[in-house]
């Protein structure tokens, strides 16, 4: 069965989307909500997370660049726009950072409205840029 309800993306937009519940074997009734809330606990469980996975990626960078980076954290893609997901992801990311990066307003992740096709954006630039031609394949050559 379906139902409506309405729900907040990006803090500043309400959406209507449809709610689908499913009857499992045994019983069991579960909703697009349920399935949601459980892949964001699969996302930034108790394992650590992709929390956890970005904060070693940036202190696997230069020492002179993390603090950069810290404030830089661009989310991208569709998984991002999960309601809540911003938010959560800084709130992780200053909890696995805090032992060694005291200062929590010193990390900033920025979650632009776009970010569903951030990735495509992006290679369509770097695509444009002049020293790039050369690198091109035409039709003809694949």
């Amino acid at each position: 069965s379906k139902q409506w309800y309405q729900r907040r993306v990006r803090g500043d937009i309400d959406l209507l989307k449809p709610c689908n519940q499913y009857t499992l074997p045994d019983g069991s009734v579960v909703s697009d909500d349920s399935l949601i809330d459980g892949i964001k606990t699969e996302m930034f469980g108790e394992s650590g997370g992709i929390a956890e996975m970005a904060y070693h990626a940036i202190m696997s960078s230069d020492i002179e660049a993390r603090r950069h980076i810290f404030v830089n954290v661009i989310l991208s893609g569709g998984t991002t726009l999960m309601g809540g997901f911003p938010e959560t992801f800084q709130e992780e990311l200053c909890k696995v950072a805090r032992p060694l990066h005291a200062d929590r307003a010193r990390i900033k992740t920025v979650s632009p409205p776009e970010r569903k096709y951030s990735s495509w954006i992006g290679g369509s630039i770097v695509g444009s840029l002049s020293c790039y031609k050369n690198a091109h394949i035409s039709k003809e050559m694949y």
